[in-house]
């Protein structure tokens, strides 16, 4: 006899649904005006950054640019429509309508900028890596909670929908108690690097604050922050590969212990394409977020359901919105996502408008771990300091 087929209950199709972090903690504001910001610095991020606030129009405004050539400042707020081009990255600080200060110019002068704008009363969202040193990050975080002044990292990672739905699920429990983090990160610069010198081109240079661990490694070591928090690693142990001339970081991998049997195992480099992706274990399943990891839209949720081996996987996934007509005549991004800079201009504009000096999604406490740990590992691979000026306090 034949048999009937088995009926099989529909699945439920995954559960997507997000509340950003700041909207969790509390209500969102009544309507308020825009923030009005000040952009520092004239390079591909500030020209990416600049199109995402113009695609938030509720939650930002343009105000001033300023770079160290003028003609240059002139040239991009002729582009983007920005009232005041000035002279200087410091000068971005001075212009009164000013709100809020975006830094994104070369590493070693992050610190001198944003300090500059706190001390003006400027709010200041700074690039990857804040600072150069762990003590300069502290100083700036001193600086900021003592004039009562909003300062964060702009780690935009945080606020990808598939990053907020993660951070929800790691909280929920779902997962169990956090064993462990995997995250990689590494893209082959060696393809945009000239001929000529390399102690002129910024990813390598030390004086121009080259190297992997200012620009790639904030991403994977916040993904441990994500999963264990805000707390030093009770033990790191980094191996690396240097430039042979720079004597900069191309790289490093990275072991850490976070006591509780929890560890991470991560790598960052300049040399090579990486998987790039970020995965979450804990004892009751795992996450993986997707590449790339750092800007992501997918990630897969795998739960225990039985004994070893019995999993269920089910894939999320996270569209970020299309980019308008008007931005893919004007060239559209520079780099991979950037259209998810959106998420962090309004992260950050609902956080201010609240009166909040930090957004809950990234925390200035993270952003002074995180260069703690940048610091242990550019120190045991033995990468070269930068100029002893740039690692002032006084500038």
């Amino acid at each position: 006899p034949s048999l009937a087929p088995i009926a099989l209950a529909p699945m439920a199709p995954p559960d997507t649904s997000f509340t950003p972090l700041d909207v969790l903690s509390s209500p969102a504001p009544s309507p308020a005006a825009p923030l009005r910001w000040g952009i520092s610095g004239a390079g591909r991020v500030c020209h990416d950054f600049t199109h995402a606030l113009k695609l938030c129009p509720a939650a930002a405004s343009l105000v001033a640019v300023g770079c160290r050539d003028p003609a240059r400042s002139r040239a991009f707020a002729d582009r983007f429509g920005i009232p005041h081009a000035v002279e200087s990255y410091f000068a971005v600080c001075d212009v009164p309508e000013v709100e809020i200060v975006y830094v994104a110019m070369l590493q070693p002068s992050h610190y001198a900028v944003a300090r500059r704008a706190l001390e003006r009363g400027k709010h200041v969202l700074v690039e990857k890596p804040m600072t150069i040193t762990a003590e300069q990050a502290a100083s700036l975080a001193a600086l900021a909670k003592e004039k009562g002044l909003f300062m964060m990292e702009g780690m935009w990672t945080r606020f990808f929908p598939a990053v907020e739905k993660a951070r929800q699920i790691i909280a929920s429990g779902d997962l169990g108690a956090i064993k462990h983090v995997a995250a990689d990160f590494g893209f082959n610069a060696m393809d945009e690097v000239d001929a000529g010198d390399p102690a002129k081109h910024p990813l390598f240079s030390r004086e121009l604050g080259g190297g992997g661990a200012y620009y790639v490694a904030p991403y994977v070591f916040s993904a441990c922050t994500l999963a264990f928090g805000a707390r030093m690693p009770e033990t790191l142990h980094a191996v690396g590969e240097l430039h042979s001339s720079e004597g900069s970081d191309l790289g490093a991998a990275v072991a850490l212990s976070f006591g509780g049997g929890g560890s991470a195992v991560v790598s960052y480099n300049m040399t090579c394409e990486t998987a790039e992706e970020t995965t979450i274990v804990g004892t009751k399943g795992r996450l993986r977020i997707l590449n790339p990891a750092h800007c992501p839209e997918k990630m897969t949720v795998t739960r225990k359901v039985g004994g070893r081996g019995e999993v269920v996987t089910e894939t999320l996934e996270f569209p970020l919105p299309e980019e308008p007509e008007w931005l893919k005549k004007a060239g559209g991004f520079h780099y991979p996502n950037s259209i998810g800079f959106t998420y962090e201009v309004e992260g950050v504009w609902r956080c201010i408008r609240r009166g909040w000096t930090e957004c809950p999604q990234y925390t200035i406490d993270e952003a002074v771990l995180n260069m703690r740990m940048i610091e242990e590992v550019r120190k045991q691979i033995g990468a070269k300091e930068l100029d002893s000026k740039y690692l002032s306090l006084d500038q």
